[in-house]
């Protein structure tokens, strides 16, 4: 009785690439978003020397954008 295997190693290259992109992918997903929070508060203490009000009505809508309250 031979088992043909030639399914399963079709079937599991493309899924295991797969999960590795979407390992990589995540990643990349999350290192972009620390820069975009990165930059952000940079832009805020930039604003902040020129109208402290202004930076503060900038952090308190960040903060409200990532979901936390204010």
């Amino acid at each position: 009785m031979d088992i043909d295997l030639t399914p399963f190693l079709n079937a599991g290259i493309p899924g295991a690439l797969l999960v590795w992109f979407m390992f990589r992918l995540e990643r990349i997903l999350s290192r972009f978003d620390k820069t975009v929070q990165l930059v952000a508060r940079a832009i805020i203490r930039l604003v902040e020397r020129a109208d402290p009000e202004e930076a503060s009505t900038l952090s308190k809508s960040l903060y409200r954008t990532n979901g936390d309250e204010v």
